[in-house]
């Protein structure tokens, strides 16, 4: 389960305990975005929409895979 905070942040979540498993800091390029809308889109694909009108596509698993891509 993944969650987004207004101030930026992503926090992933087992499903099975609750217990943290990813905290991340939403950016691209460097600079602070705030994800409004989260998605699952496959296995390991995670559909982000930014408070800034962007749509991100990131790999996810047990860490971060080179971070979100911009569609």
């Amino acid at each position: 389960m993944y969650v987004a905070y207004d101030d930026g942040e992503m926090v992933g979540l087992g499903v099975e305990d609750g217990g943290v498993r990813l905290r991340e800091r939403l950016t691209v390029k460097r600079v602070g975005v705030v994800g409004t809308a989260l998605t699952v889109a496959g296995p390991g694909r995670l559909l982000i929409g930014t408070g800034d009108g962007r749509v991100l596509v990131c790999a996810v698993g047990e860490a971060v895979s080179g971070g979100p891509e911009e569609r």
